[in-house]
């Protein structure tokens, strides 16, 4: 009942906050605009009528529920310390947190926005009225974002200042840190396009906006520009840096710089398979009529940003292996790394096989003539062109990361070659091959037997087939490969698992049992040099009588063989009987092999 009454507290808390932050910005925002503007006129005195009514009700229901039930909690918190630390308090004020930043970071954004304007002769009533609004949203959501921050930090969190420590608060942290990244990435990228387009115009010999004689298409061509630059780069580089500046590891910095990457590698991949593409085009001949260059603007900013992105946050990764604990890194590659260079690997591959099936079945078409879209005049290079692109782009990501794969499974076969993402990775690729190679078999199959069975097969037809052998061929040289390197690091595994050790053994009378057990152990090679023969003359003997032995048997002829087992008061001595050919077990299987030859050995 209390962790109910609990949800039931701070969900209401929060719908009535939400309520009265509208209700306070729009109400504002409405009479400095009837005061500056005539928002009465502008709007019309319906729309203003219904929008102050709006805001009124939600104001007079919003702000007694939400002091209400605030009021209760804060109550309940004072009686019971324990109250503060209880997720359903850290997951109101982090939700409060999130929210209220990142309505007022698009606020401060779009208020630039209207101050960048203003010098500009273009700046019309309405957007002087978007203004307004921005700056009132960024009033009251900025307050609130303020005053909640400092409140939890102060009386929550204690010694843990801004929240340190706790999940809820560091994933508000990090949401707003993302969506000022994300906006601060669209102002660089529309800066980029714009220039990009200027120098387009400039060797085409087109007016350029940005040189314009009129100022009015500077400032309404950058105000959006550099708003989304200064807001979302100031928030992004003030939250970054104070997170960097706390060092150590952190797991949701972690999970944060992989949800980054696995925006940033596709966006820049599919960016530069694209611009490959146009490239290859022309090269082969495919000139679009007009605005030959036309695509650059669209797709070059995009591949440049997102490649920078992925560049910087992926070293940012590799730094915090350092930090990393023992258990989660391993000896060739650490943790962090790991699962980042399979997905790339898996994105690359994604990317690979539809583009080799692609260029296998055009030159399968071309080599029998059946395919009869090949009679038009840009069929083939635009299948060509995109092949090769998606191929060189595909192929170049799956190269670069599963080399450092492999490099590592050859420095540390047992760690890395027994890791999770690199089994998962391999299991995946296995797994979606034998399943299309499964499809395609049957696809092909199907087109066979209507052939056998008297169907004329149609151009096209035929060449579906050569489409369906095509993809067959890929599917499998991919799946078998990556199975022979998964048998391999299961081998591998399994050596390290089970370490060899070899003994070399001199059988005592009576041991041939304990022999077959101990031989038996997997990885073990026990190598019988002789037998020690015991006839009941050997006891322990002094120093004086070893020698005098010991001289005794140089006396016989030939040379003999015997173990001496030796303390500082004496000794035993035993004849061994040679063995002849080495009997050697390994995992309890029993080989002979002649003994190598040693010199040492009488």
């Amino acid at each position: 009942m209390a962790a109910a009454l609990r949800i039931y507290t701070y969900v209401m808390a929060f719908a009535g906050l939400l309520a009265v932050l509208v209700a306070l910005s729009g109400l504002l925002a409405i009479f400095v605009a009837a005061l500056t503007l005539g928002a009465s006129t502008l709007l019309g005195a319906s729309v203003t009528r219904t929008q102050v009514s709006l805001d009124l009700a939600a104001l007079i229901v919003g702000l007694p529920v939400w002091l209400g039930h605030w009021l209760i909690a804060e109550r309940r918190a004072a009686r019971i310390p324990e109250e503060r630390e209880t997720w359903q308090r850290r997951l109101f004020l982090a939700a409060v947190f999130a929210t209220t930043s990142v309505v007022a970071l698009f606020a401060l954004q779009g208020l630039l926005r209207f101050l960048l304007t203003l010098p500009g002769t273009g700046t019309v009533e309405m957007s002087r009225l978007r203004g307004i609004e921005n700056g009132a949203r960024l009033l009251f959501y900025g307050g609130a974002w303020l005053t909640f921050a400092r409140l939890g930090a102060r009386r929550d969190f204690g010694s843990r200042p801004n929240g340190a420590g706790d999940v809820f608060h560091a994933i508000a942290v990090f949401a707003l840190c993302g969506v000022s990244l994300a906006l601060f990435l669209v102002g660089v990228e529309q800066a980029l396009r714009q220039l990009t387009l200027n120098v387009l115009h400039f060797v085409t010999g087109a007016q350029m906006v940005i040189l314009s004689d009129n100022g009015v298409d500077i400032w309404t061509v950058w105000s959006s520009i550099a708003a989304s630059l200064l807001a979302g780069g100031a928030v992004w580089a003030a939250i970054w840096q104070h997170d960097l500046g706390s060092g150590g590891y952190r797991r949701l910095r972690v999970a944060y710089l992989y949800i980054v990457l696995l925006i940033a590698a596709p966006a820049s991949l599919g960016s530069a398979t694209y611009l490959l593409t146009e490239f290859f085009r022309r090269l082969f001949g495919n000139h679009p009529p007009v605005d030959t260059w036309a695509f650059l603007p669209n797709w070059l900013p995009i591949a440049l940003v997102g490649g920078t992105v992925w560049v910087y946050h992926w070293a940012v990764l590799r730094r915090q292996a350092i930090h990393a604990p023992v258990e989660a890194s391993g000896s060739a590659i650490p943790w962090p790394r790991r699962p980042g260079l399979a997905l790339l690997a898996l994105l690359g591959l994604a990317m690979a096989v539809p583009a080799f099936t692609s260029l296998l079945w055009l030159g399968l078409d071309f080599l029998f003539n059946r395919g009869t879209l090949l009679s038009g005049s840009n069929w083939w290079r635009d299948r060509l062109s995109a092949g090769l692109a998606v191929a060189v782009v595909g192929t170049g990501a799956w190269l670069g990361s599963w080399s450092v794969l492999q490099r590592a499974a050859t420095i540390d076969a047992a760690g890395e070659g027994a890791s999770t993402a690199r089994r998962a990775l391999l299991g995946s690729v296995i797994l979606a091959s034998a399943l299309a190679a499964i499809g395609f078999t049957i696809a092909l199959l199907w087109l066979g037997f209507r052939a056998l069975l008297g169907d004329v097969l149609s151009p096209s037809a035929v060449s579906l087939a050569l489409k369906e052998l095509s993809a067959l061929l890929v599917v499998s040289a991919l799946g078998t490969s990556h199975a022979l390197v998964l048998r391999q690091d299961l081998s591998l595994t399994r050596k390290a698992a089970h370490p060899s050790v070899r003994l070399l053994t001199l059988l005592t009378p009576g041991a041939e049992s304990a022999l077959a057990v101990l031989s038996a152990d997997p990885g073990v090679h026990v190598e019988l040099l002789g037998r020690l023969i015991d006839d009941g003359n050997n006891p322990e003997m002094d120093i004086a009588t070893l020698r005098t032995r010991i001289t005794a048997s140089k006396a016989g002829e030939g040379s003999s063989l015997a173990l001496l087992i030796l303390h500082p008061e004496g000794g035993k001595l035993y004849q061994i009987r040679s063995s002849g050919p080495l009997l050697t077990r390994v995992d309890g299987e029993e080989r002979r092999t002649l003994p190598a030859a040693d010199s040492s050995r009488p």
